[in-house]
């Protein structure tokens, strides 16, 4: 028996009816894995933006942020709990002109590099966001 309160109520199945849809796909081993998606979402809530670089030993664990890079520096780095080398990340940034300054974000394990064109003369403010994993 489920010490759950909403097990067997209508609720839940409609939640795995109607949003939760599983399913069975190749694996890269030959095998197969199960995955799971999320249909009719027509809106997703993120944590709260993170505003700082985080730390190693307090590392920042939200998809999203801005971090300021200070005039005289030309790249940053964040550190993330969940960042890895093949993770997906987005950010921007414009000067002025509305002409892009980012040069790349490079990923590692658990941060990643937020680099400029430029060294510039004045604070940069850029944001990020974290499409993957």
């Amino acid at each position: 028996m489920s010490a759950d309160p909403f097990a067997n109520t209508t609720t839940v199945k409609n939640i795995l009816q109607h949003i939760i849809s599983p399913k069975i796909v190749r694996g890269g081993s030959g095998g197969y894995v199960t995955k799971t998606d999320l249909v009719n979402v027509h809106n997703l809530l993120f944590s709260e933006k993170a505003t700082t670089t985080g730390t190693a030993l307090s590392p920042l664990t939200g998809q999203c942020g801005t971090v300021v890079i200070p005039a005289g520096q030309q790249d940053v780095i964040l550190y993330h709990s969940r960042a890895t080398t093949s993770s997906v990340i987005l950010a921007i940034s414009c000067n002025t002109n509305n002409e892009s300054i980012i040069r790349s974000v490079t990923p590692g394990n658990k941060q990643f590099t937020i680099s400029l064109f430029i060294t510039v003369s004045f604070d940069v403010t850029v944001s990020w966001f974290i499409a993957a994993f």
